[in-house]
């Protein structure tokens, strides 16, 4: 006969009209009966003790110890009867399985994870959560690091327990804590008390609206004042029964707390090699000088150089990768100063704060104040300003006197750091303070070179020189970060490219390849084109039917530059500033930007004239000068200016709003060609009313070339046609000629009207059609008529006469 299956608990729950537990007669273990089929699975590695956290797929008691299932779902109704300072601490666990491990109501229990993190709390029953199953809250959870766990490990302490006369313990902390010591040890046996625990357990101590992270570090008994640790102590009363034991030790609240010096978490970024620094070769330079110059004084002889610096750029460009590269250069240390993690709520504890840390720096033998995001901490003092508070003018008086107050012989340098130098206090970049300014600008393409060269030295590829050097060429306004994101994205393509195409079996060997930039291309855009990033359409050149003139134009002011810079330079010209697209409407000058921003490869910013507009004083010309800024920050670009003649009308024309549009056009004006130069960024502008744009905008240096765009000639109603009719089943009957005379006068936009309204003739007449016949096409004709006039022709013809410009 078969050995009978011993009695088990059985107990009422929610999940059942009893919890029928199975012991298992091949590893002993007990588990629930609905958890048979599971518990196959791991019997025999639960018998080996060979199993892990992933292996584990239900809750099953072993040797007295619960295996239980992490429960995200807790009973309030459970709690009510716990103490207030214990339910921080408090292990729901069904009855069932107390029973089982002879766990008590209240007692305590060590909570351990696989990977022998443990911590200890109050055992309390709960009917509304799995049999097998054990809760805890997360965030408790979550500070002991254990959130990730998917079984947890409860045990009972047991009865014996000693009483800990001294308990030392550390505390987490990134600054020190802002009370007395004493303090901290009252809070900790206030809520600890007649809490159980051993050396290694992780606690959460909660003070002050906050929870922090409490480790054991050390127990002494009070019967032999001796270390739970101590060699001699733990040899005399060595059994082998109790060599896998614990000793738990019991504080009551004559214990003596001892907080150990807290585990600072260090909050200065790690030092870099100037090796892994990549382009900005003359920044560095003047960088190491300064800091030579400083680090060189001694008592006797001073620094006579400047010991401030402000490095400034756009976000991404390494200004701080460059701080930590220099500190790594001359192994000095570090003092990282942040403004958001130095206000405090408390009055006078910011400027406290400060003080500090230049005490701690000048304390130093040679040391670098790193002033990180220093436009956050130093922000202009505006008297009619009310958007800074008192705080931020006493932080900045505060900040400016400790600059001021460094001894002449110390050698202290600081490095300030910011992306917006604009809105720093003028005090503070004053001579004596950060004397010297160093502009980190978006990287050129030998720099970018350079950059993914230090990038790649730690991936694994497989790139020559030459894809180098292309890949290089077509990142334009990519900064650093863009660059470390398009080795990352690269990486992980070749990660997914790799893994598809190799069996299981095998060994992976993960390299890159050229395709795998080009895909990583589509996903990663210039940072600082984020914000204006226009999806263009996938326009061709060949999708234009005509128009050689026109792009031959666009090609000589926006692609030559960048693939013949040698031409430009032996010949001493240099490239167009801008073109101007002019003509009838329905004529393929929005197509052609179009066209224009896909073949070109470069970065493309579509500036629509009104939106440009507000109503707010000062805001409309900010919004070009934010325009233009961005197109410098992320050269070469295209500034595509799209209905010119709303954004560049003639001055003095006595509209109401002709006050507006006339200092935002003399802004317009300043920023195309004024003191700053505009270099690397083409305007190409379209507008159908050139006679309403300011003669200022159409001189050589800002438009240089004025390109009339007229109706579509017999040719290129042609190639019109045609490239229509390449995509439409087109019945043989109809002829490209017969179109071509029948569309005299059209626009381009009216002759592709005229083959769509065929189409949908064609579907009207029957939905099954599969071709377009010659009577759809005459319909569509007498539908889709002409609607630019003569005289509107004269006009444009006209103009160019009048006008003296050298249109083409």
């Amino acid at each position: 006969m078969a050995p009978k299956t011993p009695k088990t608990p059985q107990t009422p729950s929610r999940f059942g009209t009893k919890v029928e537990w199975k012991n298992c007669m091949s590893c002993t273990a007990t588990f629930v009966l609905r958890d048979s089929l599971r518990h196959e699975a791991v019997c025999s590695a639960i018998a080996s003790h060979d199993f892990t956290d992933a292996d584990v797929n239900h809750g099953f008691v072993f040797n007295k110890r619960l295996c239980g299932v992490l429960e995200d779902k807790s009973c309030k109704e459970c709690l009510q009867h716990v103490h207030k300072l214990q339910k921080s601490h408090v292990a729901l666990i069904s009855p069932s399985a107390m029973q089982l491990c002879g766990i008590v109501i209240g007692s305590h229990v060590e909570v351990e994870t696989f990977e022998s993190k443990s911590s200890t709390f109050v055992a309390w029953p709960c009917c509304h959560i799995p049999p097998s199953s054990v809760f805890i809250d997360p965030e408790i959870l979550r500070l002991l690091s254990m959130e990730q766990q998917k079984n947890l490990y409860i045990s009972s302490t047991g009865e014996e327990k000693y009483i800990a006369a001294r308990v030392h313990l550390k505390i987490a902390l990134r600054d020190s804590p802002p009370f007395e010591t004493s303090l901290l040890e009252n809070v900790f046996l206030h809520q600890f008390d007649n809490h159980v625990v051993r050396k290694g357990n992780r606690l959460v101590l909660k003070h002050m609206g906050k929870k922090w992270l409490i480790t054991v570090e050390k127990v002494i008994r009070a019967d032999s004042e001796k270390s739970e640790d101590d060699l001699s102590a733990g040899m005399s009363s060595l059994t082998m029964d109790t060599v896998h034991s614990h000793v738990y030790s019991l504080i009551l609240s004559n214990t003596k707390i001892c907080f150990d010096a807290p585990n600072e978490v260090s909050s200065e970024p790690s030092y870099v090699e100037l090796s892994d620094f990549g382009g900005g070769h003359e920044v560095v330079e003047e960088l190491k000088k300064l800091c030579t110059s400083v680090f060189q004084a001694t008592t006797t002889s001073k620094s006579i150089g400047p010991r401030g610096v402000l490095l400034y750029g756009p976000p991404g460009t390494g200004k701080s990768l460059l701080v930590r590269a220099v500190a790594g250069h001359f192994k000095v240390p570090m003092v990282t100063i942040q403004g958001p993690e130095l206000f405090s709520k408390y009055y006078g504890e910011t400027e406290a704060r400060l003080r500090e840390k230049f005490e701690d720096a000048i304390k130093k033998d040679c040391c670098i104040i790193y002033l990180d995001e220093i436009d956050s901490l130093c922000p202009k003092r505006d008297s009619g300003s009310s958007s800074h508070s008192d705080q931020e003018r006493r932080v900045v008086a505060t900040l400016l006197s400790m600059i001021d107050s460094i001894p002449p012989q110390a050698r202290v340098a600081i490095i300030g750091v910011s992306s917006r130098p604009d809105v720093l206090d003028s005090a503070v970049r004053r001579p004596g303070r950060l004397d010297r300014e160093l502009e980190i600008r978006a990287p050129t393409v030998a720099e970018r070179k350079d950059i993914l060269n230090v990038l790649l030295r730690k991936i694994p590829h497989r790139l020559n020189a030459k894809e180098i050097d292309h890949l290089a060429s077509i990142t334009h306004g990519f900064v650093g970060a863009d660059l470390s994101l398009l080795c990352a994205e690269a990486s992980l393509a070749a990660a997914k490219r790799i893994i598809s195409s190799t069996s299981s079996d095998s060994t992976i060997e993960v390299f890159l390849l050229s395709e795998d930039t080009k895909q990583a291309l589509h996903l990663v855009k210039p940072s600082a084109m984020r914000e204006v990033l226009v999806e263009v359409p996938n326009v061709r050149w060949t999708d234009i039917g005509g128009q050689a003139d026109l792009k031959l134009k666009l090609k000589q002011a926006v692609e030559w530059p960048l693939r013949y810079p040698e031409a430009f330079q032996r010949l001493g010209v240099e490239p167009p500033r801008g073109l101007l697209m002019f003509g009838p409407p329905g004529c393929s000058k929005t197509m052609i930007a179009k066209a224009l921003a896909t073949e070109s490869g470069l970065n493309f910013i579509a500036v629509k004239g009104p939106e440009l507009f507000s109503k707010w004083v000062g805001e409309s010309e900010r919004a070009v000068r934010e325009v233009f800024r961005r197109a410098r920050q992320v050269a070469p670009a295209i500034v595509f200016l799209d209905e010119l003649d709303a954004l560049g009308s003639a001055r003095g024309s006595g509209s109401t709003s002709a006050g507006v549009g006339d200092r935002v056009l003399a802004q317009l004006l300043t920023e195309m060609d004024g003191i700053e130069a505009l270099k690397d960024v083409t305007v190409v502008a379209a507008t159908n009313r050139p006679d309403m744009i300011d003669k200022a905008l159409l001189r050589p240096g800002r438009l240089d070339r004025i390109v009339y765009v007229p109706l579509p000639d017999d040719a290129t109603r042609k190639e019109i046609i045609q490239l229509k009719f390449n995509s439409m089943p087109i019945h043989p009957e109809v002829s490209v000629d017969w179109l071509v005379s029948n569309t005299y006068g059209y626009s381009g936009a009216e002759v592709a009207a005229v083959c769509n309204e065929a189409a949908l003739r064609a579907l009207e007449q029957d939905i099954e059609a599969t071709q377009i016949c010659r009577h759809h096409f005459e319909f569509s004709l007498s539908v889709v008529t002409p609607r630019i006039t003569s005289e509107t022709v004269n006009f444009y013809e006209n103009y160019v006469k009048e006008s003296g410009l050298h249109a083409i």
